[in-house]
């Protein structure tokens, strides 16, 4: 949003719809696609729209008009299979809605048009010119709804037309859909598949939502922290938690914060905008408290902790700064480029027991214990192996981009040469692109109970020893050796008799709380 609008914020948007609605006035709001926006994007737009009560009367679904002049018009054409997406989708939310297919519709060849109508658009917007663009003509629409056996209610008033029965079959056959059940039924309808993972293809965010799942919320901020500021926060973040049931943990040190929380949607996304107001954010990746965003069946922290450190994310190099010196960001949707470039030496900086259950297919693991080590295997073994062999450049790799801050900023300070880094890191990558695109393999490693996350970002096949805490797969724990809670492959000759007898405890009582 805040990169088309400049003349108000998507917050004083919202509060216009409020008070229209407030006013008692019927409400028409929709958005447009192809205009440079993400998937997550138009789910999050879809999202705040359905979570409305009651829906918007009227919701248009326009395709850009790309007029020449306009910063905008060299935009590429949007594929019009998204926009009957969009149609369905919205329809599928809001099920009293009038769907109105609006701008854009000369784009769209007839067929794409009827398709529109079949998955669920019942209003039109007819005549000559819609607002400053072209229109396809009434005739033209007479015949295209005759020609899809569309029963039209001409509006003369209002400029539209509208089918008078669509909406209300909707309604009465699929009911409240914010149950997973409401949506599979209407899906099934247009020969769709929904999962909690797909949601007719677009991002989880929409059904999630709807289905009271908890949200996870993992973020970090490169913004210097007096005293005072650190203070409040260790303060004031265990109340607030509390107060909006928000478990997880918070890094606070002078360099910035660093944390991942869960919970209601509304609680996470309060305590997000509290830290936003408490702290001087910047403009540049590292300062923005960019967040990345999944979702959980149920609580993935035990409690909430707000704890004083030196560092957000420790290296022990109390040199390397972001502010000072940082890689180039790469985001998702470049990534995969550069990977596939032979030039490009591909750096996982993450810990063994995190690369042994998933990376990006030949990238270079460094083999370390903890992210301390990286600056010593840097020295040992890196400068040798480009100093060897140099690379045209250096794309570097972690869970969320935290420790690419750090770790590009070390090398790039010590003449490394040419450092990329991934933008919003593998979290924001398995958001963004499409699995069958996808250079990801294996499971990404997360510090929460969920242990590890799939490509649609939901809890994959690892679980953790309680012994070691390292992630088994399910071949480790049918090993003969694996015993739960008290040893695995990875630590059976590591403790004692004694340690295995108390973890055997521990883990009985676990259990009979379970039950």
């Amino acid at each position: 949003y805040d990169k088309i609008i400049s003349t108000r914020t998507y917050e004083d948007r919202l509060e216009t719809l409020q008070r229209v609605r407030n006013a008692g006035v019927t409400l028409c709001s929709g958005g447009i696609i192809g205009i440079g926006e993400t998937l997550r994007d138009r789910a999050s737009m879809l999202q705040v729209l359905a979570s409305m009560n009651p829906h918007p009367e009227s919701v248009p679904v326009n395709g850009l008009v790309a007029v020449e002049g306009t910063p905008l018009e060299g935009q590429q054409p949007f594929e019009p299979l998204e926009l009957v997406r969009m149609v369905a989708t919205a329809r599928i939310l809001m099920p009293h809605a009038r769907v109105r297919l609006s701008a854009g519709r000369e784009q769209l060849s007839r067929e794409a048009q009827i398709l529109c109508l079949q998955a669920g658009a019942d209003s039109i917007f007819y005549g000559d010119l819609l607002l400053t663009t072209g229109n396809p003509d009434v005739e033209a629409d007479r015949q295209l709804l005759a020609d899809a056996g569309v029963q039209a209610n001409w509006q003369n008033n209002a400029r539209t037309l509208v089918n008078p029965t669509p909406a209300s079959i909707w309604a009465s056959r699929y009911g409240s859909t914010s149950q997973l059940t409401g949506l599979k039924t209407a899906a099934g309808d247009f020969g769709l598949k929904v999962t909690p993972a797909t949601c007719l293809k677009l991002p989880r965010s929409l059904l999630n939502s709807s289905m009271n799942r908890l949200q996870v919320a993992a973020f970090y901020a490169f913004t210097p922290l007096n005293e005072h500021q650190r203070e409040s926060l260790l303060s004031e973040l265990p109340g607030m938690a509390s107060t909006h049931h928000v478990l997880g943990s918070i890094l606070v040190a002078h360099e910035g914060v660093n944390g991942t929380i869960s919970g209601p949607e509304a609680g996470v996304e309060a305590l997000l905008q509290s830290l936003r107001e408490s702290m001087a954010l910047g403009c540049e990746q590292f300062q923005r408290l960019e967040v990345k965003r999944s979702w959980a069946d149920q609580a993935v922290f035990r409690r909430f902790k707000a704890r004083r450190k030196k560092e957000i994310v420790t290296m022990g190099v109390t040199s390397v700064n972001p502010r000072d010196s940082v890689g180039t960001y790469v985001d998702p949707k470049d990534w995969n480029a550069l990977v596939d470039d032979p030039d490009t030496l591909v750096i996982d900086t993450r810990n063994s027991y995190e690369t042994a259950i998933g990376s990006f297919e030949g990238s270079l693991d460094p083999g370390t214990e903890s992210f301390r080590d990286f600056p010593e295997w840097a020295e040992a073994s890196l400068r040798p192996l480009i100093n060897d062999q140099p690379p045209k450049r250096i794309a570097m790799f972690c869970t969320g981009g935290i420790r690419c801050e750090k770790a590009s900023s070390y090398l790039q300070s010590n003449g490394f040469g040419e450092v990329h880094h991934l933008r919003g890191g593998i979290l924001k990558y398995l958001e963004e692109i499409p699995e069958q695109h996808s250079r990801w393999q294996g499971e990404c490693f997360v510090f929460d109970q969920r242990v590890a996350l799939n490509h649609q970002l939901e809890p994959g096949v690892h679980s953790l020893c309680h012994a070691c805490g390292l992630p088994l797969s399910p071949s480790d724990r049918a090993e003969p050796s694996y015993i739960k809670g008290v040893q695995c492959i990875h630590c059976m000759d590591r403790f004692s008799d004694a340690d295995r007898a108390r973890f055997s405890m521990r883990q009985q009582q676990f259990d009979q709380t379970l039950s």
